[in-house]
């Protein structure tokens, strides 16, 4: 079972390495749906808006991620007249008040977020995947399964989140949606727990993306990102 593991590994880096010329530059537009937990709402928030006024969460809304060889970005795509109450908040319980900064180089992985009134900066680490074989389509490209967890925990409890990637070593970029990277390909579908992202266009060799750095927010770690948050649930 190992060496098979290993042949597989060593089967996608060599895809990865012949592909690797054709791609420099990319462009790629996910279609975010979710079936909306009540989890990850606080009490006051859970108390004022019942399922009919959050309903919308459970509407697509679009992020874009931008790379190139050495970093990426990842953001939400705004849609232009969509600014009213309920988009707001579809566009919160989606992460939508979230970025994510990647840089291989300089091995910075980073998360901007947008919380309390104040904006943040948070080292992320990188996921440990568990690569599978099983694999399938996504439009022309061959991808393959990848899974990983993640905890967290909340006034109801420790809960124990899945995620599964679908990454395409023909596109030999480690970058994916949401803070999740680091597999021998671009993802091109993610499942986090009850939300799904899924690549509807994708663009490679299109533009020189000018991808920054993110340096406005206060860094901080997740543990201290965590805590700040149980403080204002108090």
């Amino acid at each position: 079972m190992k060496n098979k593991v290993i042949l597989h590994l060593n089967i996608l880096f060599f895809f990865a390495m012949v592909f690797s010329v054709k791609a420099q530059t990319g462009r790629i537009i996910y279609q975010v749906f979710s079936s909306h937990q009540m989890e990850d709402l606080s009490e006051d928030i859970y108390q004022y808006f019942d399922l009919v006024n959050i309903s919308i969460a459970n509407n697509p809304m679009d992020f874009e991620l931008t790379f190139k060889r050495e970093k990426a970005f990842f953001e939400i795509k705004d849609r232009m007249g969509t600014n009213d109450f309920q988009t707001k908040i579809a566009k919160v319980m989606l992460g939508g008040t979230k970025k994510f900064y990647y840089n291989i180089e300089t091995e910075e992985f980073l998360k901007q977020e947008v919380a309390y009134g104040e904006t943040f900066l948070i080292p992320i680490d990188k996921p440990n995947w568990e690569l599978s074989n099983s694999s399938k389509m996504i439009g022309k490209y061959k991808c393959y399964k990848a899974t990983t967890h993640y905890s967290i925990e909340n006034d109801a409890g420790r809960f124990e989140k899945n995620v599964i990637a679908w990454y395409c070593p023909e596109i030999p970029y480690m970058y994916g949606p949401s803070g999740f990277f680091g597999l021998p390909g671009l993802i091109l579908e993610l499942t986090d727990d009850n939300r799904t992202y899924s690549a509807t266009e994708i663009s490679l060799n299109q533009s020189d993306y000018n991808i920054v750095k993110p340096k406005k927010g206060v860094i901080i770690t997740q543990e201290e990102f965590e805590k700040l948050r149980e403080k204002f649930k108090r």
